[in-house]
């Protein structure tokens, strides 16, 4: 499973003092949001000295991007290609695809949790980075309409008038909102995390048929 915090500690390329501030922006921009950490709980944080964090990164935005740009330009195009190959080795029906994709994804969100928090806050108050994240979804998810025409062949009860754009939206939909209501905003829920995930399969099979 794809993890951006431990290719950071596990590049040997990466000097300790860069990768110590990566990880301290990941853990307080995650936290408590980009504009609310300031470079001297980010040094505190790292256990470097501000100018060790300019060294690096000219200004804390730049450290933000050195954040965001690896999920979007190679975490999310590497997560779609391993989708793609483990879905192979599953019987594609519509019951095996849902749960296979609620969990597999699922799996994904957590061990990604601080980046796609940090992510998601600021795809809503930056529109280069939401322009980014778009245009890098619309290259890697077309496999999904793949997946539909499949399922429709199949015919799985499905929703005839079901677009490509309606499927993703309604796979992804339901299992965000999820990790927004555990993660953004602290939600407890009264389910297990294992009976949550039921109910998202439930729900998406309910809203395609």
């Amino acid at each position: 499973m794809e993890n951006i915090k431990n290719d950071w500690i596990s590049d040997k390329n990466i000097p300790n003092g860069k990768r110590a501030v990566l990880l301290a922006g990941l853990t307080l921009f995650s936290a408590q949001g980009f504009d609310n950490t300031s470079t001297s709980e980010l040094a505190a944080e790292a256990q470097v000295s501000e100018a060790t964090i300019y060294k690096y990164f000219k200004t804390k935005y730049d450290l933000l991007l050195a954040i965001i740009n690896p999920m979007i330009a190679n975490f999310i195009p590497k997560s779609a290609l391993a989708l793609q190959s483990e879905i192979k080795e599953i019987d594609l029906t519509l019951d095996t695809f849902v749960h296979f994709f609620v969990q597999n994804r699922w799996d994904f969100l957590k061990q990604n949790h601080e980046s796609i928090q940090i992510l998601i806050t600021e795809i809503l108050t930056d529109s280069s980075i939401k322009r980014l994240f778009v245009e890098t979804m619309n290259i890697h998810t077309p496999f999904l309409k793949n997946i539909l025409l499949h399922l429709l062949e199949q015919n799985n009860n499905l929703n005839p008038q079901l677009t490509a754009d309606d499927f993703a939206r309604t796979i992804i939909g339901f299992l965000l909102t999820y990790f927004m209501q555990v993660n953004l905003f602290d939600i407890e829920t009264a389910k297990t995390e294992e009976q949550t995930l039921a109910t998202i399969e439930m729900q998406i099979i309910r809203a395609l048929t």
